[in-house]
């Protein structure tokens, strides 16, 4: 799972950072959700796109039931309809793990073949 705030329409650069000392090998046929809490619903594009093209990068399995969340909506803690869509992203996050036991999903992601 990926949590994130919304910084300027995309992700923060220190999720950048993080994401570009990952080994390539970490995310390769892993599912992967995304949470994100931003100060406007029109922001989530933004983050989304970048986010996918990243984890692409690494052949990472996106969780296209993402959480998005605008930071009004958390300000007294986190709503019942909130928890239940967190739970129902790390359910499918469990499901496509639990369906793809150490399998390595082909071709290689880019980043393995032009050699990161």
């Amino acid at each position: 799972m990926i949590a994130s705030p919304v910084f300027r329409g995309s992700i923060p650069a220190i999720l950048k950072e993080l994401l570009d000392l990952l080994p390539v090998g970490s995310l390769r046929s892993k599912p992967v959700g995304l949470f994100v809490v931003g100060n406007a619903a029109e922001h989530y594009l933004g983050v989304e796109r970048h986010i996918t093209d990243i984890l692409s990068w690494f052949g990472a399995l996106y969780v296209p039931a993402t959480c998005y969340f605008t930071a009004p909506s958390l300000n007294d803690g986190i709503p019942a309809r909130n928890m239940s869509q967190i739970v129902q992203l790390v359910d499918s996050a469990l499901v496509l793990s639990q369906s793809l036991p150490d399998i390595q999903l082909g071709p290689p992601p880019l980043a393995e073949v032009h050699g990161r």
